[in-house]
């Protein structure tokens, strides 16, 4: 079955049981290079697998029906159906599968994100740029691989595996000083405050939201 685990499970710890196994995660994306980036993450994090790969909204439709995956990541902007319309599907259809929605920066206005999120989708991720020269040799900028451990963060999350999570936003913590903003350390911190509140850790919780707010 699709639907998730109750909130006492959800605290109770991931040592065992059917949350033991690997999340498989849809990657739906129109960029090759960006699902090779995605696949990579995510089959190197224990608790993630790749069910499969979509390059378009009607194909991320028919695949949720052939694979059953647990997690969704899914792009906004692709030809064809793209990912508003295709999420909108998939939450009409799956309501209770987690999407995990990859917003452009530069091209989705902060609207676009609302939309998604009031569609139903569980979170959203920064997409990754385009390659370059550096990115089409497999060489991934620093900033890059911030947004995956981020991406990987938010999957593991959406498996009901939130020490993972924890794990996964503070290895994006560690990375990110002090080449980012004060912003982006804010973000990142506040996340991390969601995720150890999930595992149980209401006093890293306080900590982490304390210094997102300083």
């Amino acid at each position: 079955s699709r639907e998730l685990a109750g909130d006492e499970e959800m605290m109770a710890g991931e040592g065992s049981g059917p949350r033991n196994r690997q999340a498989r995660i849809l990657i739906v994306d129109d960029s090759t290079f960006v699902r090779k980036a995605l696949r990579k993450v995510f089959e190197a994090r224990p608790g993630l697998s790749v069910a499969g790969e979509a390059g378009d909204g009607h194909e991320a439709v028919r695949m949720c029906g052939a694979l059953a995956p647990d997690i969704v990541t899914l792009d906004i902007q692709m030809p064809g159906m793209d990912g508003l319309a295709a999420l909108r599907d998939i939450k009409l259809r799956w309501p209770s599968l987690p999407v995990l929605v990859l917003a452009s920066a530069s091209s989705n206005g902060p609207e676009v994100v609302m939309e998604a999120l009031a569609l139903g989708a569980f979170e959203f991720g920064l997409e990754l740029p385009a390659p370059d020269a550096d990115r089409a040799s497999g060489i991934a900028a620093a900033d890059d691989t911030i947004e995956l451990e981020q991406l990987a963060a938010e999957a593991a999350l959406a498996a009901l595996r939130p020490t993972r999570a924890v794990a996964y936003a503070e290895a994006a913590l560690a990375g990110l000083a002090p080449r980012r903003d004060r912003l982006s350390h804010a973000i990142l911190e506040s996340r991390l405050g969601r995720y150890r509140l999930a595992a149980g850790d209401t006093a890293g919780a306080a900590t982490a939201l304390k210094r997102a707010a300083e």
